[in-house]
């Protein structure tokens, strides 16, 4: 995957699903939007995105900042 490290610094309510961002000025650790993941037993959401770096799912909370980036994928 290729990313142009330009940096957008917004709400994660506020990202569609498969926009790609990091967080607190780590570009260590990269992570996709998904659609919302909700508990069966809660209905609550528990997962909203995808980190890169280990395939795991994570949760953001809404208005948490985040810095989007352009990346396009590659297969070959």
């Amino acid at each position: 995957m290729e990313f142009e490290w330009v940096k957008s610094q917004m709400h994660f309510e506020d990202l569609h699903n498969g926009d790609v961002f990091y967080v607190d000025d780590d570009r260590s650790i990269i992570f996709m939007r998904v659609e919302n993941i909700y508990d069966a037993e809660t209905n609550e959401v528990s997962y909203n995105a995808v980190d890169f770096s280990n395939a795991t799912l994570v949760y953001f909370f809404p208005e948490e900042k985040v810095n989007k980036v352009k990346a396009k994928m590659v297969l070959s």
